[in-house]
């Protein structure tokens, strides 16, 4: 009788059929019993299999964060860790007022109070992966939605030089708007809002814009500065109060090197977590 697909990822990473191997720094989480994993081997091995293939890929190395927040698990708190690091709370996700979620969902806002606080100051705290003019952000869009003013991601200092945001389908025009590191962009026409979004900025004039793997859109941006205040999902984060608050649903974040990273393999990785996840 051949081989389930969860039965081949047990016996691929089990070394051959025996207890499940898992990288380290997901062994790492399952050890730290922060929150409660996915109940089985192969849920727990698609995960783990998430970040050994984001190693290979060299996806690993260009990310400052790395969060699965559409985990198997439905548990708020095993999806709110940062694989980067491990057991360090003050990099993990603060959910505020409790963002809706569910198994192989990442956290839904309800528009109006609802956001995620990552944590994450670009900067201090991007080191030599998040830098002015090299930095990208992974982020995917769970819902087809169109609105006005609202950010699935975002941070904004009182000075307005240093925006970071993305509202994937603009109700008034049908634009994709977005920053990185500087100047607000009003960018691709689109007729959907869900997806996966790859924004990259490698130069101080320019970001480039990718949906769904697709061919990079490339427009003028000067950048500004590295965001002083932590970066917030489903919201954006201004001057250290929310606004612009979205219902759309967040199930990745990862701010990266930008020229590290490719679109098109970014986007066939996360498919193949996608077929793997839903699987178990």
């Amino acid at each position: 009788m051949p081989l389930t697909p969860q039965q081949i990822i047990h016996y691929y990473y089990s070394g051959g059929g025996g207890t499940p191997v898992y990288e380290p720094e997901y062994q790492a989480a399952l050890n730290a019993g922060f929150g409660t994993p996915p109940a089985t081997d192969a849920g727990k091995l698609a995960e783990s299999n998430l970040i050994k293939t984001a190693k290979a890929l060299g996806l690993w190395d260009a990310a400052a964060r790395f969060y699965i927040m559409d985990s198997v698990s439905a548990d708020p708190d095993w999806k709110s860790i940062n694989y980067k690091d491990v057991g360090n709370l003050s990099t993990y996700i603060l959910r505020v007022n409790s963002p809706a979620t569910a198994a192989k969902e990442g956290f839904t806002g309800n528009g109006t109070t609802q956001y995620l606080n990552f944590q994450f100051i670009p900067s201090t705290q991007g080191g030599s992966i998040f830098t002015l003019n090299d930095a990208g952000i992974i982020a995917y869009a769970g819902l087809n939605i169109a609105a006005n003013g609202v950010s699935l991601f975002g941070a904004l200092s009182i000075a307005n030089v240093d925006g970071i945001s993305l509202n994937p389908w603009r109700l008034s025009d049908n634009k994709l708007t977005c920053a990185l590191n500087g100047e607000f962009v009003e960018a691709l026409t689109v007729g959907e809002g869900n997806g996966l979004y790859i924004i990259r900025r490698t130069t101080s004039n320019q970001i480039r814009v990718s949906r769904n793997g697709g061919s990079e859109s490339v427009f003028s941006s000067m950048s500004g500065s590295l965001a002083p205040i932590s970066v917030y999902g489903l919201a954006r984060n201004v001057g250290g109060s929310a606004d612009s608050f979205s219902t759309n649903r967040l199930d990745l974040f990862i701010p990266v090197k930008g020229s590290a990273i490719s679109p098109a393999d970014i986007n066939t990785w996360y498919n193949n977590w996608i077929t793997e996840r839903n699987a178990v």
